[in-house]
């Protein structure tokens, strides 16, 4: 799972009883399984971080540089305003593969969620049409 605190949140909002990040060592989730299996709920050590101390990636401002070349366009066409369907079309991949696409991008950019990547996204975009190009 992810590892930010709203995603954890919510999982258990929902009714999760465990929650394992993807990033733990495979001892975590056999632990995990055993806990919920007792009757117990399990929070792995990076998601009990994140709930404890905020999300627990902390990206600097320039984490957009990190993206991958098909993430900078999917950030590039959530600037434009379009769909997550119209940006699976465009970039000829599924929907799910754009949002395991944005997943990630939440994570390297720390926000809460969709809703924040895409108000991110148009600012950016907005910002650099009011920045003029610098001639050399």
């Amino acid at each position: 799972m992810h590892e930010d605190s709203n995603a954890v949140r919510k999982a258990f909002a929902a009714g999760a009883v465990g929650y394992v990040t993807k990033r733990e060592v495979a001892s975590c989730l056999v632990e995990a399984v055993r806990s919920v299996l007792a009757g117990k709920r399990y929070v792995s050590p990076r998601a009990g971080a994140g709930l404890v101390g905020g999300d627990l990636v902390k990206v600097e401002a320039g984490a957009a540089e990190e993206f991958s070349d098909q993430q900078q366009r999917l950030y590039e066409l959530l600037g434009e305003g379009l769909s997550a369907e119209e940006i699976a079309i465009a970039l000829r991949v599924s929907p799910r593969t754009v949002e395991s696409y944005a997943a990630r991008m939440i994570e390297k950019l720390n926000v809460s969620g969709m809703k924040e990547l895409r108000r991110r996204a148009i600012a950016d975009r907005l910002r650099q049409r009011r920045t003029p190009e610098r001639l050399g």
